[in-house]
């Protein structure tokens, strides 16, 4: 079955257009009509917004959708609990934490990191929420990881993942690798996965150590035994040899 819009005079399938809504346009043309007027009444529209968001009715609405879909999603709660925790750690309000496993260094080492990546006007005192204030970033987003697997906590929790953004640059970059990121992304991706195959290999050489070693160390003991005896028998033979002779002497 079709339908005619009466904004292009065209005749289309019932798809076009929105379910459930008396609006007579297809789906084009109201795109298409709240982008123009959005753009013409861009200042506006974004003053109404602002003033709405300060009513104690819409705080309270945000607060509700939050706190649902934090329980509704393990990996919200995961992800909402490392934020916290890696901003605690930074303000000195903890000093240990469950991040502290993924994290890769110490706190003391993690803040050097951080600050070897200071902009001009970054420093410790205007770190937060605001105007020409910085935050912390995840250049491989937390998002983008499943954080009910512990590999992919160890991935994009590590120190080496994490850089300092001014609060606009990290609002407008959102959860996802900036085209400018993409190179250092890949490079930390690739440096975690060798250092994760080095450490592998070093645990399996190790554990391969371990697994010979006591028939090492009875083979080693067996030799020694063996050893000793011999050398005992010598001793033995020497001391015969020296009373024998002494013997004689007294003989004579």
């Amino acid at each position: 079955m079709s339908k005619k819009c009466t904004k292009c005079k065209e005749s289309k399938p019932k798809a076009s257009f929105h379910k459930g809504k008396t609006n007579p346009w297809c789906r084009e043309c109201s795109k298409a009509y709240s982008k123009l007027h959005y753009d013409e009444n861009k200042l506006a529209i974004l003053a109404r917004q602002a003033e709405l968001k300060k009513t104690s009715k819409y705080k309270e609405a945000r607060r509700k959708r939050s706190k649902e879909a934090y329980r509704a999603s393990p990996q919200k709660r995961v992800r909402q609990s490392a934020h916290t925790a890696l901003t605690d750690l930074l303000s000195g309000k903890r000093k240990s934490s469950w991040v502290l496993k993924h994290l890769g260094c110490t706190v003391t080492e993690w803040k050097r990191h951080l600050e070897s990546q200071f902009k001009p006007g970054m420093n410790w005192d205007n770190r937060g929420v605001g105007k020409e204030k910085w935050c912390l970033d995840h250049v491989v987003p937390l998002s983008s990881a499943d954080l009910q697997n512990k590999d992919e906590l160890d991935r994009v929790l590590n120190y080496k993942n994490t850089q300092p953004l001014f609060q606009q640059e990290n609002s407008s970059k959102g959860a996802r690798i900036l085209p400018e990121e993409e190179a250092r992304s890949f490079e930390y991706k690739t440096n975690l996965a060798v250092e994760k195959a080095t450490f592998e290999a070093e645990v399996k050489a190790e554990n391969d150590i371990r697994n010979v070693m006591p028939d090492v160390i009875i083979a080693l003991a067996d030799k020694e035994e063996l050893f000793i005896v011999e050398y005992l028998e010598k001793i033995d033979f020497k001391n015969n040899g020296f009373q024998q002779a002494e013997k004689k002497k007294g003989k004579k």
